[in-house]
């Protein structure tokens, strides 16, 4: 078999970012590797599509669910060559209830499916008695999962008995940057890029950047919270707002540190990008955090931990070890993380099903 050929739910910007931003790439990257892709997009519609700091609607969210359905329903019998399904969930546990009717309905069709949880699985479920039913059902139902990390493959093995497949997120070669020119011998230019807001150790940053006032904090994103009522922004800390992605790219490259000090993550493209321009990194313990840079590529600390954030952030002034940092992570993203790299990787899953 040449083409593999496959059904993928996943959404597609809006909101951008996180799951949908893979969405893109994996639809721009799979052609070029024989696997030709049908999408039903799972997008949110109305206002939470607008902005993360909507609440939830019902309304809503059944709308949503009848267009997955309707749509799902419309490629299983008219494109009847599918090999396999790729379902995309962030397993949310009221997700994950509609994530269970749409397997049972594509079983209806006999084809296999992978379920790949683009998510940290335990921070998820570890409070949801009803996430963990649905997901423990949808397990039972699926040929293979995917997960983004260790974490979420020893949750899933503990409580399900099932083996799981880690493969990570990922970048074009081209945005690698082979070679990082600037390595500056004095810190100066630190970088955050993501939501602003407290489960992304927004405010973490913010008591740690009164401590370095000779430093400047960039913050880079849509604030999704108003946060200044905890904790005031110093003159040294510049709220920069959502940018192009090119833009983006570009402030990493002049940047001198990327800080992370996430509360709960799967795989962070932010933080992959960071390591592929070369920035060192400070990040926090959880999701796939520690897999991504190790011990060499940047300093991990606990979460929710100012201390340790302003102590990582004095090593980091040392360059020399910026510099072995820089080299690292570049060479981590570009032997373990580009496009060709992970997706041979979702190819060698499908042709073990198919």
């Amino acid at each position: 078999m040449n083409e593999v050929r496959v059904l993928l739910l996943s959404p597609l910007p809006p909101p951008s970012g996180g799951d949908s931003t893979w969405t893109v790439m994996y639809l721009e990257n799979a052609p070029k590797l024989g696997i030709a892709v049908s999408l039903v997009n799972t997008s949110l519609i109305g206002q939470r599509s607008e902005s993360a700091g909507y609440t939830y609607s019902l309304f809503d969210e059944l709308k949503r669910a009848f267009s997955i359905w309707i749509n799902l329903l419309k490629i299983l019998i008219q494109w009847k060559k599918t090999n396999i399904v790729h379902f995309n969930s962030n397993c949310s546990p009221k997700g994950l209830v509609r994530d269970y009717l749409s397997v049972l309905l594509i079983k209806l069709f006999s084809i296999p499916i992978v379920f790949h949880c683009h998510c940290n699985v335990p921070d998820q479920l570890r409070e949801s008695k009803v996430g963990f039913y649905f997901l423990k059902n949808i397990i039972k139902l699926v040929d293979r999962v995917i997960v983004l990390n260790s974490r979420s493959r020893n949750f899933i093995s503990a409580n399900f008995q099932f083996a799981s497949d880690i493969v990570p997120n990922f970048i074009n070669l081209d945005l690698v940057g082979l070679k990082r020119n600037r390595v500056l011998k004095k810190l100066k230019k630190i970088t955050f890029t993501g939501h602003i807001r407290r489960t992304k150790g927004i405010l973490e940053i913010l008591k740690v950047a009164k401590a370095f006032p000779q430093l400047i904090f960039y913050l880079i994103g849509p604030m999704t919270e108003n946060l200044e009522a905890e904790e005031s922004i110093g003159s040294n800390v510049k709220l920069l707002g959502s940018m192009e992605h090119d833009q983006v790219l570009d402030f990493l490259r002049e940047s001198d540190l990327f800080v992370f000090p996430s509360h709960t993550e799967g795989f962070s493209v932010s933080m992959l990008e960071a390591m592929a321009t070369g920035l060192p990194v400070v990040a926090t313990d959880v999701g796939a955090n520690a897999d991504m840079i190790e011990s060499k590529g940047g300093i991990i600390i606990p979460a929710n931990d100012v201390f340790a954030l302003k102590k990582a952030i004095e090593r980091m002034k040392d360059v020399n070890l910026r510099k072995k940092m820089s080299i690292f992570n570049i060479a981590k993203v570009k032997n373990n993380y580009t496009s060709e790299i992970v997706l041979n990787k979702y190819l060698n899953i499908y042709k073990l099903l198919v």
